[in-house]
């Protein structure tokens, strides 16, 4: 009885050590935690709110004779973000589409039809953080579309420009994934729709200069 005792004891001790060390590791863990979370949270504060960002996209024109034409393809665009309050912010996207393609238009006749277009917004958005890493977005602006097109029929070359003022809507998502760098994801639909007057027919009809772009882009957050 008395060497059980003593077990006992003993046994007890060494419950009362290991408790005492898993507490005291466990207050370790959770200061170091608070540390690493506090250094996070300084890190965030001390960024200036100021975003930049590659955003290559696919665009997909609105207009029928625009895709019969050139069909769609490549849009890089570049933007730069601002968030001022809770979440607003400003930013502004420029992009560059450009387009060739070899067409027939009566009697077997071949043409070379060339585009260049760059659109511009310039707006507001709004950020609502899911989680940490994780945000959804929301903007929405006035754009300028400039657009140039080019048709070589016989030798004989037309060159037209076009301007057109209308709005841009856009979502996505945005994952941070180290120290200020994040990807995303996003749809842009680019209203801008203008009424064209044709002298030889006497004729005015409608073309859309915009349409959707969307891809995915990555940047930094200073």
């Amino acid at each position: 009885m008395k060497y059980f005792l003593v077990f006992l004891v003993a046994i007890c001790s060494l419950a009362q050590a290991f408790e005492r060390s898993r507490m005291e590791d466990q207050e370790t863990l959770e200061y170091e935690t608070k540390e690493e979370t506090t250094v996070v949270e300084q890190k965030e504060t001390d960024k200036i709110g100021l975003s930049l960002s590659f955003n290559p996209s696919y665009f997909w024109p609105q207009d029928k004779v625009f895709r019969d034409i050139y069909k769609g393809g490549f849009l890089p665009l570049f933007e730069a973000s601002y968030v001022f309050y809770k979440g607003w912010g400003t930013w502004l996207e420029v992009g560059y589409f450009h387009k060739k393609r070899t067409i027939t238009i009566v009697d077997g006749v071949r043409a070379t039809a060339k585009i260049d277009q760059v659109p511009l917004s310039i707006g507001l958005n709004y950020t609502y953080v899911v989680c940490s890493y994780f945000d959804i977005f929301f903007k929405i602006a006035p754009n300028w579309v400039y657009t140039k097109t080019y048709v070589n029929v016989s030798n004989m070359k037309k060159t037209t420009i076009k301007n057109a003022f209308g709005g841009t809507f856009g979502l996505g998502g945005s994952f941070k994934f180290r120290d200020g760098w994040f990807i995303k994801i996003f749809l842009n639909y680019l209203y801008d729709k203008r009424k064209i007057h044709d002298q030889l027919s006497d004729n005015t009809y409608k073309v859309y200069l915009g349409g959707l772009q969307t891809g995915a882009g990555i940047g930094y957050t200073f």
